[in-house]
Protein backbone atom coordinates (compact mmCIF):
# COMPACT_ATOMS: atom_id res chain seq x y z
CA UNK A 1 0.00 0.00 0.00
CA UNK A 2 1.46 3.25 -0.85
CA UNK A 3 2.70 5.69 2.11
CA UNK A 4 1.85 9.69 1.17
CA UNK A 5 5.16 9.91 -0.48
CA UNK A 6 3.93 7.37 -3.22
CA UNK A 7 6.79 4.72 -1.85
CA UNK A 8 5.07 1.10 -1.40
CA UNK A 9 6.41 -0.62 1.66
CA UNK A 10 5.66 -3.89 2.15
CA UNK A 11 5.86 -6.31 5.23
CA UNK A 12 6.76 -9.72 6.53
CA UNK A 13 8.38 -13.12 4.65
CA UNK A 14 5.37 -12.62 1.30
CA UNK A 15 6.49 -15.95 0.29
CA UNK A 16 3.32 -16.46 -1.73
CA UNK A 17 3.70 -12.81 -3.02
CA UNK A 18 3.86 -12.87 -7.17
CA UNK A 19 6.02 -11.12 -9.43
CA UNK A 20 4.95 -7.54 -10.67
CA UNK A 21 5.00 -6.88 -14.18
CA UNK A 22 7.64 -4.78 -13.78
CA UNK A 23 9.58 -7.57 -12.16
CA UNK A 24 9.03 -9.90 -14.85
CA UNK A 25 10.64 -7.24 -16.95
CA UNK A 26 13.43 -6.67 -14.88
CA UNK A 27 14.77 -10.12 -14.80
CA UNK A 28 13.97 -11.08 -18.19
CA UNK A 29 15.67 -8.39 -18.76
CA UNK A 30 18.49 -8.90 -16.56
CA UNK A 31 19.06 -12.21 -17.85
CA UNK A 32 19.65 -11.06 -21.16
CA UNK A 33 22.47 -9.10 -19.61
CA UNK A 34 23.56 -11.65 -17.81
CA UNK A 35 23.67 -14.45 -20.85
CA UNK A 36 25.80 -12.43 -22.52
CA UNK A 37 28.26 -13.26 -19.94
CA UNK A 38 28.18 -17.04 -19.60
CA UNK A 39 30.32 -19.43 -21.44
CA UNK A 40 27.65 -21.06 -23.64
CA UNK A 41 30.24 -24.24 -23.04
CA UNK A 42 29.31 -24.53 -19.16
CA UNK A 43 26.05 -25.95 -17.68
CA UNK A 44 24.21 -23.53 -15.14
CA UNK A 45 22.14 -24.63 -12.40
CA UNK A 46 19.12 -21.60 -11.66
CA UNK A 47 18.46 -22.55 -7.86
CA UNK A 48 15.49 -19.90 -5.39
CA UNK A 49 13.79 -19.33 -2.38
CA UNK A 50 10.93 -20.96 -2.27
CA UNK A 51 9.12 -18.14 -2.56
CA UNK A 52 6.68 -17.38 -5.42
CA UNK A 53 8.45 -13.96 -6.58
CA UNK A 54 11.85 -15.91 -6.31
CA UNK A 55 10.48 -19.11 -8.18
CA UNK A 56 8.95 -17.33 -10.91
CA UNK A 57 12.32 -15.14 -11.61
CA UNK A 58 14.25 -18.44 -11.76
CA UNK A 59 11.43 -19.73 -14.29
CA UNK A 60 12.18 -16.45 -16.60
CA UNK A 61 15.79 -16.54 -16.14
CA UNK A 62 15.53 -20.51 -17.04
CA UNK A 63 13.56 -19.50 -20.18
CA UNK A 64 15.31 -16.40 -21.25
CA UNK A 65 18.75 -18.45 -21.21
CA UNK A 66 17.07 -21.35 -22.88
CA UNK A 67 16.58 -18.46 -26.15
CA UNK A 68 20.70 -17.64 -25.74
CA UNK A 69 21.52 -21.35 -25.99
CA UNK A 70 23.13 -21.06 -22.28
CA UNK A 71 23.03 -24.40 -21.11
CA UNK A 72 20.99 -23.94 -17.88
CA UNK A 73 18.64 -26.52 -15.42
CA UNK A 74 16.07 -25.53 -13.51
CA UNK A 75 17.07 -26.45 -10.15
CA UNK A 76 15.35 -26.73 -6.82
CA UNK A 77 13.63 -24.38 -4.12
CA UNK A 78 15.35 -23.83 -0.67
CA UNK A 79 13.55 -22.54 2.07
CA UNK A 80 17.26 -21.43 3.51
CA UNK A 81 17.13 -19.03 0.56
CA UNK A 82 14.11 -16.92 2.11
CA UNK A 83 14.61 -13.82 3.29
CA UNK A 84 14.64 -13.92 7.02
CA UNK A 85 14.51 -10.30 7.98
CA UNK A 86 13.53 -6.91 6.45
CA UNK A 87 16.09 -4.84 9.15
CA UNK A 88 14.93 -1.43 10.10
CA UNK A 89 11.76 -1.79 7.37
CA UNK A 90 10.70 -5.36 9.35
CA UNK A 91 7.04 -4.76 9.68
CA UNK A 92 6.14 -1.68 7.74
Amino acid sequence: KPDPSGIRITSGRSVNAKLTNLGEKQAIELAEKISQRLDVHADYIILSSTARRAQETARLFFETLKEFDIQAKLGQSYEGLCDLSLGEWEGR
